[in-house]
């Protein structure tokens, strides 16, 4: 079990530090949830493909951007959200 605290993000009032940080903390609780559940689920005798003896890893891949197609969409919901905003500040 890992002991060690969460590190201090260097730039504290970096909201995209801040919040990286807070979804690898709720990823990391939600794993640990799922883990108890299939505990549980083994304990009553129920069939699980977990393996609490197993070694567990978790990767995680960070990048920069999106790629074009996502981009794209993003894109389209970004400009239907700006519309809507400004129709709402008019009214």
């Amino acid at each position: 079990m890992q002991e060690a605290s969460f590190p201090k993000p260097s730039c504290p009032d970096d909201k995209s530090v801040t919040a990286a940080q807070t979804y690898i903390k709720r990823l990391s609780e939600a794993i640990h949830q799922a883990e108890s559940l299939q505990l549980k689920k083994k304990a009553k005798g129920k069939q699980s493909a977990f393996d609490p003896r197993k070694p567990k890893r978790l990767w995680f891949y960070v990048a920069t951007e999106f790629p074009a197609w996502q981009q794209k969409y993003i894109d389209a919901l970004q400009e239907s959200y700006d519309e809507v905003h400004k129709k709402d500040k008019l009214h």
